[in-house]
C-alpha cells in the first residue's frame, strides 16, 4: 500500500515539473554593468559592493528571440536616513518610452507589468512561467 502511495506522489511531481518546464522561458539578459561601493556607517561601518547597470540592454529567449531591448539610465541617489551618516550609490532608473518589447513569437508589443518586472530583476538568467 505504501509503495502505491509514493508511486501516485512520484507520478504527481513529474507532471507538475514537466508542466511547469514545458511552460517556462529561459531569459537572458545582455549588456554592461559597473561596479562600485559605498560605507554604510552603521555601529561598526561596512563597505557595500554592489553593481549598476550602464547603457543599452537586451533581454533573449532561449530560442534567440528579443523580448526587450532600452537603455538604463543612472542616478545617484544619497540616503540621509539609515547608517548614521548619508551615504551615496548609483541607482538604475528605467524610461519605459525608452524601451521596446516583444512577444516570444517577436511580435512587437507594449509593456505590460511582468515585462517591466522582468528588465527591473538584477539577475541576469532567469527563468519565468508563461501564460
Amino acid at each position: 500500500m505504501n509503495k502505491f502511495k509514493i508511486l501516485i506522489l512520484l507520478i504527481i511531481v513529474f507532471s507538475c515539473t514537466n508542466k511547469f518546464q514545458q511552460n517556462s522561458i529561459h531569459i537572458k539578459a545582455i549588456g554592461d554593468s559597473k561596479e562600485a561601493s559605498y560605507t554604510f556607517c552603521g555601529f561598526i561601518p561596512k563597505e557595500v559592493n554592489y553593481t549598476y547597470r550602464i547603457g543599452t540592454w537586451k533581454f533573449v529567449t532561449q530560442n534567440n528571440v528579443i523580448i526587450a531591448k532600452g537603455d538604463y539610465n543612472v542616478t545617484l541617489e544619497t540616503d540621509k536616513s539609515s547608517g548614521g551618516c548619508p551615504y551615496s550609490y548609483f541607482n538604475n532608473t528605467i524610461y519605459i518610452d525608452k524601451w521596446e518589447f516583444w512577444d516570444i513569437k517577436g511580435q512587437k508589443i507594449k509593456p505590460n507589468k511582468r515585462m517591466i518586472n522582468i528588465i527591473n530583476y538584477h539577475e541576469t538568467d532567469l527563468t519565468v512561467y508563461s501564460d
